[in-house]
């Protein structure tokens, strides 16, 4: 962690120090108090006065449809759910069809009808071809 937080240049190496004559070694404490028994040392290399490398968080916003990581039940169900009500098999394949999980399957409408059939506890059918999530209440 010490190696993550912002530094001016290139981290060298890291030196683990223990402590010695801390005033509280000297204090009894009551609880689950964990003396501090180390600090720790970062040596760092100043590789140029005007640039400083920093590590950047940045929220992005991606359509769970182009997520890598997103199964077929997630996208199913997050298009069910946009919707708010029964849909026909036509309009998920509408909605899903321009997407990278769709392009990327030869077989991706075949792929939904299974999810759909398969996870009864997420997937409800009203009526022939048409499907809604299930009431989770």
């Amino acid at each position: 962690m010490p190696s993550e937080i912002i530094k001016p240049g290139t981290l060298e190496n890291i030196i683990i120090k223990a402590q010695h004559n801390c005033f509280s070694d000297n204090i009894q404490y009551s609880g689950n108090f964990i003396p501090i028994l180390h600090e720790y040392v970062m040596i760092v290399r100043k590789d140029s006065p005007l640039i400083v490398p920093i590590i950047v968080t940045k929220n992005i916003t991606s359509d769970i449809r182009d997520m890598a990581g997103a199964t077929w039940r997630d996208i199913v169900a997050a298009v069910l759910e946009e919707c708010q009500g029964p849909v026909s098999l036509s309009f998920l394949y509408e909605k899903i069809e321009p997407h990278r999980r769709a392009q990327s399957q030869k077989y991706w409408k075949e792929k939904i009808r299974q999810t759909l059939q398969i996870n009864t506890d997420y997937f409800c059918r009203t009526e022939r071809g048409v499907w809604t999530l299930k009431n989770r209440d």
